[in-house]
């Protein structure tokens, strides 16, 4: 379990790299396990974040925290992605990809 973490920042931008405005947005960061993607349940999730608050949403920044608790992953491979839900119902996947967790290689230090 990690207990040096540090925000991670994200910017939420359009096909040409500009800032999409999130005010207001959730975005989430999904983590499913690697032995089921069905999207239509969330028994396969094994992290989910919400994060609601950004730190310049008007240019689609925002940042995350993991915490340890929630690190606390056997490691393997993973699927993950992170979505924006707008204030209008819209939904938009912008990231997508396979999650790899390493083992903590120091103990008790």
């Amino acid at each position: 379990m990690f207990t040096d973490l540090k925000p991670i920042p994200i910017t939420i931008s359009d096909s040409n790299g500009v800032g999409v405005d999130i005010t207001g947005a959730t975005v989430y960061f999904t983590v499913r396990d690697n032995n089921g993607l069905d999207a239509t349940d969330d028994n396969d999730v094994i992290l989910k974040v919400a994060i609601t608050s950004h730190t310049t949403p008007a240019s689609g920044i925002t940042k995350m925290l993991l915490t340890a608790t929630n690190t606390d992953i056997v490691p393997g491979d993973y699927y993950w992605e992170l979505q924006v839900v707008f204030t209008d119902g819209a939904v938009q996947t912008t990231t997508a990809s396979i999650l790899t967790i390493l083992p903590d290689l120091t103990k008790g230090t």
